[in-house]
C-alpha cells in the first residue's frame, strides 16, 4: 500500500463585510465577486491567497518571452523578481503567480478569468524555471491546465520567511474578530512544531 499524504483545503465564497458587532461576528455580509474586495477582509496573508486554474491553451505557453527565462537559484532572487514585476510563471508547474493589484482587478473583472488579459500577462511574465533536467519539462498538453496563484498580500513571502502577518492593520484586525488572535497562535504552534520535524 502506497503512502499517501492529505492535503486539507478551506473554501469560503468571496465576500464583503459590515463593521463587526460583538467582536467575533460582522454585521451584514454580502456576497461579491471582487478578490480585492474579499482579500482586506481577510485574517493573515498566508490566507489570503486564491487559486484557479485555466485549460491549457498552446497560445499561453507560446506567448512566453523566451529570452526572459531564468532557472531557480534561490528563495531572495525569486521573490525579488516577483517585486519588480508582480507577476511571473514558473514553468515546470504551468503555474501563474500574480501580486500586481492592476492586473488581479483586470484579470477577475467580473468574477472569472479574462482569457485576453491572461495572454498579455504571460507575454511580458518573468519565467522561472525550478527543474534543469529537461526531460521532466515534457509535459503531455492533452490534460495540462494552466494554473492561476493570486497573491495580492504576498503570502507567498510570508511562507518563504516563515511568518506570520496581519492583512493590513493588526490591531483592527484582531479588533474585528478576537479569534482571531487564538488563530495566530495555533498557526505558529503548529507551523513551528512541522518545522522542527522536517
Amino acid at each position: 500500500m502506497s503512502d499517501i499524504s492529505v492535503i486539507k483545503y478551506e473554501l469560503t465564497p468571496l465576500r464583503t463585510e459590515s463593521n463587526y458587532e460583538d467582536f467575533r461576528h460582522p454585521e451584514e455580509i454580502t456576497r461579491s465577486n471582487d478578490l480585492l474586495l474579499d482579500s482586506q477582509r481577510r485574517d493573515f496573508t498566508i490566507n489570503c491567497m486564491y487559486y484557479t486554474n485555466a485549460p491549457y491553451k498552446a497560445e499561453y505557453i507560446s506567448s512566453l518571452d523566451k529570452k526572459n527565462i531564468h532557472n531557480y537559484s534561490d528563495d531572495e532572487t525569486f521573490l525579488k523578481r516577483l517585486d519588480d514585476h508582480g507577476y511571473l510563471y514558473i514553468k515546470d508547474l504551468a503555474l501563474l503567480i500574480i501580486q500586481d493589484h492592476k492586473h488581479i482587478a483586470k484579470l477577475f473583472d467580473k468574477g472569472m478569468y479574462d482569457d485576453v488579459h491572461l495572454k498579455t500577462i504571460l507575454k511580458s511574465a518573468t519565467v522561472f524555471m525550478i527543474s534543469t533536467n529537461k526531460k521532466n519539462l515534457a509535459l503531455n498538453t492533452k490534460h495540462l491546465t494552466l494554473r492561476i496563484l493570486v497573491d495580492p498580500h504576498k503570502g507567498i513571502h510570508d511562507c518563504i520567511h516563515k511568518r506570520l502577518k496581519a492583512v493590513g492593520d493588526p490591531d483592527k484586525r484582531f479588533t474585528e474578530d478576537a479569534l482571531r488572535i487564538i488563530r495566530a497562535i495555533r498557526f505558529v504552534n503548529v507551523l513551528n512544531e512541522k518545522l522542527k520535524n522536517c
